[in-house]
């Protein structure tokens, strides 16, 4: 949410559920807190989930108070788990206690609806469809619900009954018939805006083609009766079906054509985020540990998991800044080897793994065939480098574990709209591939041969192997 939209919607709705909690005082407050007093919140989730809202979170402690000082440890979209510290705030504790309950009721509201839409847009990946969602949301509450539907994946119909012509079964009864209901909309409305009109059988789908509507919402129907709706339009209109669709429902409207689906359950079923304050005086705040026994925890904590662990993530753990773990990290690399700094964090070599460089040459089409082949075979790619004739050996960390990592590394390769880095080798490129073995690497060798992927060494070069 910009600043414009919260200045200019937010703000006064914000402000107006301050009032609602606090219609003369805050009384359990003034008795504990008589006098201004520093104080600090932890923000805690309390289950895993999509966040958003933390603008609208922070909005009403500012309101309250503009000193109020936040530090976000993540942005709204990103998943988040249980247990982790999304933000701390630090001001008046008589700020922080006032406005807990409404900053948390946006917050749990947007981030369960948020977590809800993004659930339900997995479900639709690989179809055509867009996911919308409708004017079923809480009073007053709108901007807010409807910007946690797009951070959550889905996209947004109208805003409300200014911005565009919806006909339902009601204005076609007052109107008479849905070709009058249309015909009249026509004659009243801009002529920019698109006119849609709700139909709840075929004799009405035909009847909406004649009249010229822009969009046909099919209500209520069977996965049948939409397929013959849609065949039957034939382009000639732009289609959207609705009725009780759910998360646990959607999936059987994935192939029946439709372009559009709205679901009201996105905003008006979509259970709360958990998540939690956790508020301390200035005085109760446990003081950091020294900054040696924060980066033997640090290399404890790489060394214990599996996964690479952001920078973000230790800085929440250990209560300093992003920049304070990047400076811990420089430090630890440079005596601790097997580190690695990939796109998902920092990782360490576990021990007892080999290691194996292959040299391989695909076109940037192939790189997912080549990436699961390996990653398949039991490998981990922990890098690409190439032997450029100016710029020598040139290197990118990857730290590819699973399919789901080639996934995410070819989606976010074309979502950007880059090359891959071996383009600029005509193809040829190297991969270091750890693996629990040298059977499992000696596999991956024969493998890639056998995809026609593994390029040929320069006569005199010989493959590198090493074990660590």
């Amino acid at each position: 949410m910009n600043e414009i939209t919260m200045k200019m919607q937010a703000d006064e709705l914000i402000m107006m559920a301050l009032r609602e909690d606090i219609t003369s005082e805050d009384v359990s407050t003034n008795a504990v807190m008589p006098k201004a007093q520093k104080g600090t919140v932890d923000l805690i989730a309390k289950e895993d989930g999509v966040i958003a809202g933390l603008q609208v979170y922070a909005r009403v402690f500012t309101l309250l108070d503009d000193k109020t000082e936040i530090e976000f440890f993540c942005q709204d979209g990103e998943e988040v788990k249980n247990g982790q510290l999304l933000a701390r705030v630090t001001g008046d504790i008589r700020v922080l206690l006032s406005g807990e309950r409404v900053a948390l009721n946006y917050l749990q509201r947007m981030s369960g609806i948020a977590t809800y839409t993004r659930e339900v847009t997995k479900l639709l990946e690989g179809s055509s469809l867009t996911l919308l969602d409708t004017r079923k949301t809480t009073p007053n509450c709108r901007v807010f619900e409807k910007y946690a539907v797009r951070v959550g994946g889905g996209n947004n119909h109208r805003y409300n009954l200014s911005d565009g012509v919806l006909l339902k079964d009601n204005h076609i009864g007052a109107a008479g018939s849905v070709a009058k209901a249309v015909a009249m909309a026509k004659a009243y409305a801009p002529f920019v805006r698109k006119i849609e009109i709700e139909v709840e059988s075929l004799e009405q789908v035909k009847e909406a083609v004649e009249a010229g509507a822009d969009i046909i919402m099919l209500d209520n129907m069977t996965p049948e009766q939409m397929k013959e709706a849609v065949e039957f339009i034939d382009g000639r209109a732009e289609t959207e079906c609705s009725g009780n669709v759910t998360k646990e429902n959607i999936a059987r409207i994935r192939e029946v054509g439709v372009d559009y689906v709205s679901s009201g359950a996105l905003t008006h079923s979509a259970p709360i985020l958990d998540i939690s304050m956790k508020i301390f005086m200035q005085s109760e705040r446990r003081e950091s540990m020294n900054t040696s026994e924060r980066r033997k925890e640090i290399l404890k904590t790489l060394r214990s998991s599996d996964f690479p662990v952001a920078a973000r993530e230790l800085a929440a753990k250990f209560g300093v800044s992003r920049q304070v773990i990047v400076q811990d990290m420089a430090v630890i690399r440079a005596s601790t080897p097997g580190i690695l700094s990939t796109t998902k964090g920092y990782t360490i070599q576990q021990e007892n793994s080999c290691t194996r460089e292959f040299k391989v040459r695909h076109s940037q089409e192939q790189a997912a065939e080549e990436l699961n082949l390996i990653v398949d075979c039991g490998g981990r790619v922990k890098n690409i480098s190439i032997s450029h004739r100016v710029y020598g050996r040139v290197s990118a960390e990857m730290d590819i574990r699973s399919r789901h990592d080639v996934t995410e590394f070819v989606e976010a390769l074309n979502s950007s709209h880059s090359t891959v880095l071996s383009n600029a080798t005509s193809g040829y490129h190297y991969h270091l591939v750890e693996a629990e073995s040298q059977q499992r690497l000696d596999l991956i060798g024969q493998q890639l041969e056998n995809a026609g992927l593994l390029a040929p060494l320069q006569p005199g070069k010989r493959k590198r192997k090493r074990r660590t």
